[in-house]
């Protein structure tokens, strides 16, 4: 009896703390859901609802882009064949079409999962006030669209944003798959040499010096897509190698810089190049690309002396600084590059 006793006095406290921690938490919960306020707007009809269409980035001619890194605002390049965009701020640089086609995809693919109202207990709970990063997408007749992306929820992954086109909802939405706020001038810059990919070109020509009627190298593609140079069909899987390495050839150095006497220092060194490179593409756009001696200076650029040599492109205001070891992708032999013969293999 005694030992009945004691049980009691023991499970007295015990449930007292349970009732105390059950208050606290439906309190809690309470609140909770007060402040979130979710206002959820036709479920159903939302529920695979995206909150972009393709038409909607179509018209799109500029960007502006905010992170914690900063600002960066671009635009697209008018009637331009391969849809580029160029950087205005903060400084003018080509832009990565990559970070662009990503970024129109992910936006793109944005799925609503609830609507909840614009009112001020829901901006300032989904960080709406103080956004990781905003997107203002500008087109061509001025409209202008700001999004917002606030609270990363780890939980369930997903985030909230609004729309200053919309100013009645903010879009509870799948988490965005993208390193938007953590973006900065290095990845917005296109370092690339070339524009066209292989898969576009028609027709390339390499020409020691300038232009002549021979070129030192050619190679073209025949009726069937076969890569031919001469009367000689090449093999596909040595061409496009040399081919891919070549259009992917990246810059170590963009020298947007200008001063008179590096602009005649510059005009210079094109006036006589060691190569010129022709490219026709698929849609009969033919581009060109100058590459200079090697330099031994070049005002107000530090640089090794007789170890780079420069590149300027037809379609790209700037030129662009290589060092001489790429020289080699300029000088292909088409023997290397031939179909290898039967009695070659077994030989």
């Amino acid at each position: 009896m005694a030992n009945s006793n004691i049980q009691a006095q023991i499970q007295r406290p015990a449930n007292w703390l349970m009732v105390i921690f059950l208050m606290v938490l439906a309190i809690a919960t309470g609140i909770s859901e007060f402040f979130q306020a979710p206002t959820e707007q036709n479920t159903e009809l939302t529920k695979f609802r995206t909150l972009f269409s393709n038409e909607d980035f179509s018209k799109v001619t500029e960007i502006n882009l905010r992170n914690r890194l900063g600002e960066f605002r671009f635009a697209k390049i008018p009637d331009d064949p391969y849809s580029r965009w160029n950087m205005t701020e903060p400084k003018k640089f080509p832009a990565n079409n990559d970070v662009f086609k990503k970024l129109f995809e992910t936006l793109k693919d944005l799925k609503i999962r609830k609507i909840f109202s614009y009112d001020p207990i829901n901006i300032a709970n989904f960080s709406l006030d103080a956004p990781l990063y905003e997107i203002t997408l500008i087109a061509a007749d001025g409209t202008k669209k700001v999004l917002s992306f606030g609270l990363v929820n780890p939980i369930d992954n997903s985030t909230y944003i609004s729309n200053s086109a919309e100013t009645e909802a903010i879009y509870h939405i799948d988490a965005v798959q993208s390193d938007l706020a953590s973006l900065d001038m290095a990845d917005f810059v296109d370092s690339h040499i070339f524009t066209p990919k292989a898969a576009q070109v028609r027709n390339l020509k390499i020409f020691r010096g300038n232009p002549t009627s021979q070129p030192s190298f050619q190679l073209f593609r025949g009726k069937n897509g076969e890569w031919n140079s001469g009367n000689r069909e090449l093999d596909e899987a040595k061409t496009l190698q040399w081919l891919d390495e070549l259009l992917l050839l990246r810059t170590m150095l963009i020298v947007d810089k200008s001063t008179p006497e590096l602009d005649e220092s510059i005009e210079k060194l094109i006036e006589a190049p060691q190569f010129t490179i022709q490219i026709e593409d698929l849609n009969e756009n033919i581009l060109s690309w100058v590459v200079s001696q090697s330099i031994n200076t070049l005002p107000d650029v530090r640089i090794e002396k007789r170890a780079y040599v420069l590149v300027k492109a037809s379609n790209r205001p700037y030129p662009y600084l290589i060092h001489k070891d790429q020289l080699k992708l300029f000088q292909p032999r088409e023997s290397d590059l031939r179909k290898t013969g039967i009695n070659k293999i077994f030989y």
